[in-house]
């Protein structure tokens, strides 16, 4: 499969569930929460069965859309991202994720994600071009 990311081209097999995992965690939208700071004329977004289930989907990473980058928003990021995938932990397919969020050298209305998810067999998956 290919996908459009951050103006490239991504080859990515979705056959690799784990890949699939974490895309679906991160660029799913994710429902906002009453306490979630968005404008008044925002929806919450997401997917309307999270009304209903503990178990949410997706990231909160499209409330960071229209932000200036500064520290915080980078920080916002990482945070939002580690708690999208906080599943791949409780579900017992990983064992640590690391997230990293920078501002990208090129350009500087992007944020550059790199995650890192340490598998049961201390194997290391690297994502970089989120």
């Amino acid at each position: 499969m290919q996908m459009l990311m951050n103006g490239a081209i991504i080859t990515a097999d979705l056959k690799d569930s784990l890949t699939r995992a974490v895309i679906i965690s991160l660029f799913s939208w994710r429902r906002a929460d009453s306490s979630d700071d968005i404008d008044s004329d925002q929806s919450k977004q997401g997917w309307w069965g999270d009304t209903y289930s503990a178990d949410r989907i997706g990231s909160k990473l499209w409330q960071l859309l229209r932000q200036k980058i500064t520290d915080e928003v980078l920080t916002r990021a990482e945070d939002y991202s580690r708690t999208a995938l906080q599943w791949l932990i409780d579900d017992g397919h990983v064992d640590e994720i690391k997230v990293r969020a920078e501002r990208n050298s090129s350009d500087f209305n992007r944020i550059d994600l790199i995650v890192e998810l340490t598998a049961k067999t201390k194997t290391v998956y690297e994502f970089k071009e989120l």
